[in-house]
């Protein structure tokens, strides 16, 4: 096996030299459009019992005034000590309003269609002070604004807005989480399914430990896990669910705390190197290759890639997102740019500090950050990994005119390689051996049944 100290110098030689040849969470909220995070304090919860199944809040919409409902057998409407204020039935779309006057009135309105013409009709006005539960008839479920869940519906009261929340168990929370996750995997991928099934179970309690203080655990995007509800949920993800119930993996204790990613590019990282976070041994770098020496993430499209930027449209884009990354003081102006260079590495060849040279002075960005601040393109779309290097091209007058970027991997490159692990599950690797290499020195616990 390679030292760090040789694979810090062999890994970007060996990656540039393959690219011609060839061409794979601590959360940062965004804005609005993408979702801003805004999480208010509330009473701290007990302490987790870690002997029972726990119930997950899952953020929908932030901030909102108004949702769409639609149910499969009906539901009904309860305050939080479970008084009944309403019922309603199936057939029809039912609107939640929260009057802009009157913020402490929610409205539910009911749509009904006949032929090609829509008619609403006011149903009920109930006080709004802090929340109300919307819960499914038994063995049903409840459309929101067009997406279909399990579990209840949380609408939680904040000043004149709302948060809508999805309130469920969280093995049935995995179901809308492990096949968008990793894929709608089958047969020799069987394996693979399962080990994402502990991973997300195991960041789900993580999330749930972290969150005790807050108005929910989780929100169901990227920033967390993806979570699609009861839509396309997928038998074979739901069968490695629930073989694998319950499981979780073990560290010094407690639940581990786990991370995944797409696609590591050849090995996975430290996280300390990549995030500002102290070092943990099971989230340490994993040469990720067969007894051949071949990449087990080798097939992911996105195993080796380029991107190259106009010398106007980078600047752009730095000047958009480089100041935050950079945890520059609101509204730093920082010039023209003129040159750029990544000018410390991990072991593995991932950038660790990247320099901006503009007109105005030099700006250093660190470790994952660095994906945020040399977005793909002005409509927030990350670099792929921080496993790149850059080409820097000029005019015959020295200025700038292109930057490419040659890379490989997707994503932050901590802990589980998705692609690996599925490519490891077709090669007969069990669950809990393809676990254990990527969080190594964990075990496998079963908390519930």
């Amino acid at each position: 096996m390679l030292s760090r100290r040789t694979l810090a110098l062999a890994l970007p030689l060996i990656l540039l030299l393959m690219l011609p040849l060839t061409g794979c969470k601590p959360k940062t909220p965004v804005n609005s459009r993408t979702r801003t995070v805004v999480e208010p304090r509330r009473k701290e919860l007990p302490a987790l019992d870690l002997r029972r199944e726990p119930e997950v809040r899952i953020l929908l919409s932030q901030g909102v005034s108004a949702v769409e409902l639609r149910s499969s057998r009906g539901f009904v409407m309860l305050t939080k000590d479970g008084r009944e204020l309403a019922r309603y039935g199936t057939g029809r779309r039912y609107h939640f309003f929260q009057g802009q006057s009157r913020p402490g009135l929610l409205e539910v309105y009911s749509e009904r269609q006949r032929g090609g013409r829509r008619s609403r009709a006011l149903l009920k006005r109930v006080p709004f002070r802090g929340s109300v539960y919307l819960q499914p008839a038994r063995g049903g479920t409840l459309t929101v604004n067009g997406r279909s869940y399990r579990g209840r519906i949380k609408l939680d009261r904040v000043g004149a807005h709302f948060n809508c929340l999805n309130l469920l168990p969280l093995e049935l929370y995995l179901r809308g989480v492990v096949p968008h996750e990793i894929g709608h995997l089958k047969g020799n991928g069987y394996e693979a399914l399962k080990a994402q099934a502990v991973a997300g179970r195991t960041y789900a309690l993580q999330r749930l430990r972290d969150s005790r203080d807050k108005a929910w655990d989780m929100v169901d995007t990227v920033y967390d896990q993806v979570y699609r509800g009861a839509k396309d949920e997928w038998r074979w993800a739901n069968k490695a669910i629930e073989a694998t119930r319950g499981q979780v993996l073990w560290s010094g204790g407690e639940p581990a705390e786990v991370y995944y990613a797409s696609t590591c590019g050849g090995a996975t990282t430290d996280i300390h190197e990549v995030w500002n976070h102290g070092p943990v041994s099971h989230l340490s770098s994993v040469r990720d290759n067969d007894s051949r020496g071949r990449s087990w993430c080798r097939s992911s499209k996105y195993f080796r890639w380029t991107h190259t930027w106009s010398a106007r449209d980078l600047g752009k884009i730095l000047r958009a997102y480089l100041p935050a990354m950079a945890e520059l003081p609101a509204g730093t102006r920082i010039g023209h740019l003129k040159d750029l260079r990544v000018t410390d590495l991990t072991p593995e060849g991932r950038a660790q500090l990247l320099e901006v040279i503009t007109d105005r002075g030099r700006y250093r960005v660190k470790g994952d950050r660095i994906r945020s601040a040399l977005k793909r393109d002005l409509k927030g779309n990350a670099l792929r990994s921080t496993l790149f290097r850059l080409k820097v091209e000029r005019d015959d007058r020295g200025r700038l005119v292109r930057v490419t970027a040659v890379g490989g991997g997707w994503g932050h490159g901590i802990g589980m390689c998705q692609v690996g692990a599925i490519a490891r599950s077709k090669a007969g690797h069990s669950y809990d051996r393809i676990l254990s290499v990527y969080y190594p020195g964990t075990r496998l616990k079963r908390l519930w049944h």
